[in-house]
């Protein structure tokens, strides 16, 4: 994980030009952009948001999330992307936020699509609510955020 902080204008221009990129692509094909890429480029590109970012080790990007303080005892998880599913990448970005979280002893609530149910719930999310539309609200304790984080560590 490469964290990106507010401050950090080149890995976030990078990002950015990335993401754009692939966005431009689709519509030059005359494509509707993946929602999820353009909801990520306005995350990006919104320098409140701090970033955590994933890339192979050849330097290709895999996945990013946002975050942001929206109080001392607050972390919410404005987005959370990925290109590869199912191989770990989204659990190791959530167990890097769960540290962040809990080094400040603040408490993650994250607003999730209802397709993204399952993998919050895995990680030990509590539901708090659920909309009309499916999309739901998730929490997770300073418990839940600890087993995620030492999980991760024991498979690194």
């Amino acid at each position: 994980m490469v964290p990106a902080s507010a401050k950090d204008t080149g890995e976030r221009e990078a990002l950015s030009r990335e993401i754009g990129h692939i966005i431009g692509e689709a519509r030059r094909r005359g494509d509707e952009p993946d929602p999820g890429l353009v909801r990520a480029k306005e995350a990006i590109d919104d320098e409140k948001n701090h970033l955590l970012v994933a890339r192979s080790r050849w330097g290709e990007l895999l996945g990013s999330l946002s975050y942001t303080f929206p109080d001392p005892a607050s972390l919410r998880v404005d987005y959370i992307g990925f290109s590869v599913h199912r191989c770990g990448l989204g659990t190791r970005l959530m167990a890097a936020v769960a540290e962040i979280a809990l080094q400040g002893n603040r408490r993650i609530a994250l607003t999730a699509e209802k397709d993204a149910r399952g993998f919050f719930e895995r990680l030990g999310m509590e539901l708090v609510e659920e909309f009309p539309d499916g999309n739901c609200i998730f929490r997770f304790s300073h418990d839940s955020m600890r087993r995620l984080v030492d999980e991760v560590r024991l498979k690194s």
